[in-house]
Order: structure tokens, then sequence, then C-alpha cells
């Protein structure tokens, strides 16, 4: 069940029933995405919310290995999974 303030609008955080997980909501009560946090901490969501929009897409595409595939191992975000990948 969401956490409302006295006014009937939706708090800021939201936490899973067992705590282990909260996150960020807009005015509508939509989770802000990329917010969430694990072990029971809490996000600070005004400087989620306030923060700007990347101008760059580092992450998106193709991984590209490199000359150095063959001793090094390499990493990429992989955005839609959310999850640190090996190319």
């Amino acid at each position: 069940m969401p956490l409302c303030t006295a006014q009937g609008a939706f708090e800021k955080i939201q936490c899973e029933p067992d705590g282990r997980q909260c996150f960020c909501v807009d005015a509508r009560g939509i989770e802000i995405p990329n917010s969430r946090t694990r072990n029971g901490q809490k996000p600070d969501c005004d400087s989620i919310l306030t923060a700007s929009t990347p101008r760059t897409k580092e992450c998106v595409g193709t991984a590209v290995r490199g000359p150095c595939s063959a001793t090094v191992t390499r990493w990429y975000y992989d955005e839609r999974e959310a999850k640190c990948r090996v190319s």
C-alpha cells in the first residue's frame, strides 16, 4: 500500500513491504526510473528528481571488444537489464 502525506499526496519515498527496497515516485505515484535502492537504504529523491538528463548515451549501442579482448575482460552496462555485462 502506498504511503501518502496528510494532504493525500504520495510520499516521495516508497518502500516494499519488507523494507528491503525503496524507491522514489512522482506526483502520480509512478516509480522514478533508476531510483530503487536495496538493503533498506532510502534514495535521495530530491537529488534524483532534480538531476539533469545525460546529454550523451554512452551505454547505448553494441559492446566493442577492442584490441585487448584476448587478455582483458571488458564490461559494459546494459541499460535494459540494468546490469553490468561482459562483452
